[in-house]
């Protein structure tokens, strides 16, 4: 590589990684702070996995409607705050036969 300046990355200004799932386990903190959450509420396993699981299935799922163009582009924290926030409110589909346990309203769980 040059220490001139020259050669063939002379013109390049940002170079971006995808880290998620690769270096980052974001499902894993998710399930994490899941547990610790649920944990304060009273309510402890199996709830983390679930929630963790249908939270990364809502995320799979808006995230496809963006790419068909089904759904407006919205940015990264904003698309997980809508995934959070349909698997608080669906908790059924999660387990028909224990009720969900009693949280903090989404909006103090993600910036």
């Amino acid at each position: 590589m040059s220490t001139t300046g020259a050669g063939p990355l002379a013109d390049v200004g940002t170079l971006v990684f995808d880290v998620l799932g690769t270096v980052v386990d974001e499902a894993g903190s998710v399930a994490a702070g899941t547990a610790r959450a649920l944990a304060a509420a009273g309510a402890g396993p199996p709830w983390p996995g679930r929630v963790a699981a249908e939270w990364a299935h809502r995320v799979e799922a808006l995230t496809g409607q963006i790419a068909a163009g089904e759904a407006p582009w919205r940015s990264n924290d904003a698309l997980r705050r809508d995934a959070l926030q349909e698997t608080r409110a669906a908790p059924r589909r999660m387990d028909s036969r224990r009720p969900w346990p009693a949280t903090r309203p989404c909006s103090t769980a993600w910036p």
